[in-house]
């Protein structure tokens, strides 16, 4: 955020902490993805989370359930969404999210270290960049030649 004071005036005290909460939020939550990730590896026949002699049997499963619980309707809210704003074509892909959350939690490891190491490094995106042509802005029109005689 470039100018928060002016962003907290024009947004507000409560929409301000809102967006605040949001965004530190999702960081977090990416951050944090690789702890529950590794509680997958309950689904893999012969491996146990290192955590696992905290819950009986039964708990394993229910949490287990909960997960691909939780990645069923993950999937089906993104199919629903596309469905509903009318971009049905887009509904395909939404079998790659877990790709996606897995790279936003690349960068958002790389965004604290970066964060932790250089922490006024902007590494901006180039928008526009395809590796095709850009088109170059036309020189300015050059004013009559003014001669004289």
């Amino acid at each position: 955020m470039r100018r928060p004071f002016a962003t907290w005036q024009e947004l507000g005290t409560g929409s301000f902490l809102a967006a605040q909460v949001m965004t530190l939020g999702a960081f977090a939550a990416f951050l944090l993805a690789p702890v529950l990730w590794s509680y997958w590896l309950q689904l893999v026949p012969g491996l146990s989370h290192p955590a696992a002699a905290l819950l009986p049997p039964a708990g394993q499963r229910a949490l287990a359930l909960g997960f691909v619980s939780a990645e069923m309707l993950n999937l089906a809210l993104a199919l629903a969404a596309a469905r509903r704003s009318r971009q049905a074509r887009l509904a395909p892909w939404a079998i790659t999210l877990p790709f996606y959350f897995a790279l936003a939690t690349l960068a958002a490891f790389k965004a604290a270290v970066e964060l932790a190491v250089a922490p006024f490094f902007w590494d901006k995106t180039p928008h526009g960049r395809f590796g095709g042509v850009l088109r170059q802005p036309a020189a300015p029109a050059q004013p009559p030649h003014q001669g004289t005689g």
